[in-house]
């Protein structure tokens, strides 16, 4: 009899008496969208190391004008630092507002600017000091540049 009462109570133990539903809302595909676009531009910062790099038709005006970037402790970092109040110290030009403004939209006002310098002149901005650390359960953890908004 103790072991029929037994086998009953194991038997009646594997058996669920509710039935839970967790995560029942939840639709099928769960990607999220619309959080950062294609064409996302982020704005310069200050305390962001930008390279900011002018071209033009004459070299030797180019080269002025390039050799003006301030030397950070690292030659790899070596570029233009938005400074506290928001601006950067550039050859020629002085004090340029950059806080703010896109990479693009710095590129066009500083392209406005130099052409009294400069013979048509072309200018890059990139970010030097964006990262992006890739941590956790990966092969490689590591810190990667990001000079380019994505």
């Amino acid at each position: 009899m103790g072991i029929g009462l037994a086998g009953l109570f194991i038997l009646s133990s594997c058996s669920t008496t509710r039935r839970y539903n967790y995560l029942k809302n939840i639709q099928g595909d769960t990607t999220l969208t619309g959080l950062v676009t294609n064409d996302f531009e982020s704005k310069i910062q200050m305390g962001d190391q930008l390279s900011i790099v002018a071209t033009s038709l004459s070299g030797a005006e180019d080269e002025q004008f390039n050799k003006g970037a301030a030397v950070s402790e690292s030659p790899a970092m070596s570029g233009f630092r938005v400074q506290p109040d928001g601006t950067v110290l550039l050859h020629r030009l002085g004090s340029v507002r950059a806080a703010g403004l896109t990479r693009k939209q710095l590129a066009n006002q500083l392209q406005e600017q130099l052409v009294a310098y400069l013979k048509e002149p072309i200018v890059n901005v990139n970010y030097l000091n964006h990262k992006v650390t890739i941590m956790g359960e990966v092969g490689s953890p590591q810190v990667l540049p990001m000079p380019e908004e994505q």
